[in-house]
């Protein structure tokens, strides 16, 4: 009776070791993190543990944990981390500084804000998912690690220099449902070389693209309407770029310090080159209509001009003559068997709605017919 006696005590002894060393693990757990309760939920405020993995917990004092407050792991020196499911907010700069090399956004997370990942010098990847509709400023300003990135389409909106000093991204996909490439957004980015503008977009901001020095092309958005101050400014590897019909409005010093520039074609006549020296890089030849604004800029200021035969809606194939291959050409991008670039889409869209249709096709073949 006694032994088994001592083999009770001794089992219950052991559980209540085991139970006290489990509520120490937890409690340490809670105490590598201060946080406040916010609408029945825990908001983390400052990560102050010492621990260079973290896995945050999805609770804290019984509290579901919603939101990642400003700063609260900022520079924290945390080398890899995951965040729980029930994490619906990351607030301004609560990343800044960090070493981890990849990062994944929650999946109840709709905006990444300013400056998150600012200084993140480590971050290789990161994974942003299709609940994500807007990107802050400078988010991710110098993650100089970086090197791609996929922007989702349901990302409808990003602030300032999103990427401003990213010098080693090279490769980006945009969201299909941005309007606009603010100021500042690849400024630095030295090493970018590849990268589509949809054709949604209808401003290029100041200093959108300075100093890429390793862009070589760049297909201009066939509804684009202005293009910013100093927007390509020190673009060294740029050698020729068309601007579309749709461009209304070339600012200051837009394509200055383009030192490889050799041609710069403007379709619209009456685009608005502004009135500066610097404007266009003095390398590049300009080509225009006859009597146009751009001819004006090149005697104005002794650049080589060439005149550009002016196309007409419907010549897709640009040998200004309008014949069935137009109309092949244009059914083709209708029916989504040939991608366009931006001045074959701005010529096909016979009704300059923004899309090629089969109705685009047909209006051509009628042209091609004599029947129109």
């Amino acid at each position: 009776m006694k032994k088994q006696t001592k083999r009770i005590v001794a089992s219950v002894t052991a559980m209540l070791l085991l139970f006290s060393c489990f509520c120490i693990a937890v409690s340490a757990a809670e105490s590598d993190f201060e946080w406040a309760e916010k609408d029945g939920n825990a908001v983390i405020t400052k990560y102050v543990g010492t621990n260079k993995e973290v896995n945050v917990p999805d609770t804290l004092g019984g509290l579901p944990v919603t939101e990642i407050g400003e700063d609260a792991f900022g520079y924290s020196g945390i080398k890899n981390i995951e965040l729980p499911d029930t994490i619906e907010k990351i607030n301004n700069t609560a990343f800044r500084g960090c070493e981890f090399t990849s990062f994944t956004i929650p999946p109840k997370v709709t905006e990444i804000t300013e400056f998150t990942f600012s200084g993140c010098h480590y971050l290789e990847t990161i994974d942003i998912h299709n609940n994500v509709t807007s990107i802050g400023n400078q988010a991710f300003r110098d993650c100089i690690a970086l090197k791609e990135i996929v922007i989702p389409d349901s990302v409808e909106s990003f602030g300032v220099g999103m990427f401003e000093s990213c010098n080693n991204l090279e490769t980006v996909v945009l969201s299909k449902n941005i309007d606009n490439i603010p100021i500042y957004t690849f400024f630095y980015c030295t090493s970018l070389k590849n990268i589509e503008l949809h054709d949604n977009i209808t401003s290029i901001g100041e200093t959108a693209f300075g100093q890429c020095t390793s862009l070589e092309e760049l297909v201009l958005p066939s509804q684009l309407k202005s293009i910013g101050n100093r927007a390509f400014f020190s673009c060294k590897s740029l050698k020729e770029i068309e601007i579309p019909e749709s461009v209304e409005t070339i600012e200051q010093g837009a394509f200055s310090e383009c030192d490889a520039l050799e041609k710069i074609i403007i379709n619209n006549p009456n685009c608005n080159i502004y009135d500066d020296v610097l404007t266009i890089h003095q390398s590049a030849t300009i080509y225009g209509a006859k009597g146009s604004e751009a001819e004006k800029y090149a005697d104005k200021y002794n650049r080589d001009f060439a005149e550009l035969k002016m196309r007409i809606l419907g010549d897709v194939d640009g040998n200004f003559n309008i014949t069935a291959a137009d109309a092949r050409i244009a059914l083709r991008i209708s029916a989504r068997l040939h991608t366009p670039d931006a001045t074959q889409k701005t010529f096909a869209d016979m009704d300059k709605n923004g899309k090629v249709t089969a109705a685009d096709a047909r209006k051509i073949l009628r042209i091609a017919a004599r029947l129109e």
